[in-house]
């Protein structure tokens, strides 16, 4: 892509095709401009059921250089669409959430709109794997707090 999707449309349509081909190549060169990168947490599908952004997208399909470029270019871990954030759409795909959750951003506690975690909601379907990986990342991240829990435990 040498020049850069001209409208909103053809911006959500460009990322919602390069992440769903695993094109990770297009997908960095796509956001190299800056009027895609503005776009990155944008819903590239809504319809009456819900919506999704190419984060939720890349982490479903376990389209893990997508994630990274993603991320590594403002996708917000956390962004939320229609009462999910990425961390619901991971638990389709255990090689996308062991991806996602290398962001210490990701809030493993994070819940949906119906006041459940992905946890919860993992143990629910019965998707034993991931359980296993949600259940040692909130027991790894507990045993090492973040700078930001240490600065704060330190300055009160």
């Amino acid at each position: 892509m040498h020049c850069p999707p001209s409208t909103s449309e053809e911006i959500l349509f460009a990322l919602y095709y390069v992440v769903l081909a695993n094109n990770y190549r297009e997908l960095h060169q796509l956001l190299t401009h800056e009027v895609c990168r503005r776009m990155v947490n944008s819903p590239i599908i809504r319809d009456p059921s819900g919506g999704f952004n190419a984060l939720m997208l890349a982490v479903t399909l376990g389209h893990n250089e997508c994630v990274r470029i993603l991320i590594s270019n403002g996708a917000d871990v956390n962004f939320r669409i229609d009462g999910t954030t990425p961390i619901f759409w991971a638990l389709r795909n255990s090689d996308g959430l062991r991806k996602l959750l290398e962001d210490s951003r990701v809030d493993v506690h994070a819940t949906d709109s119906a006041g459940k975690t992905a946890l919860q909601r993992a143990r629910e379907k019965r998707l034993t794997k991931v359980v296993h990986i949600l259940d040692k990342e909130i027991q790894r991240r507990s045993d090492n707090p973040s700078y930001e829990e240490t600065k704060a435990l330190l300055t009160s």
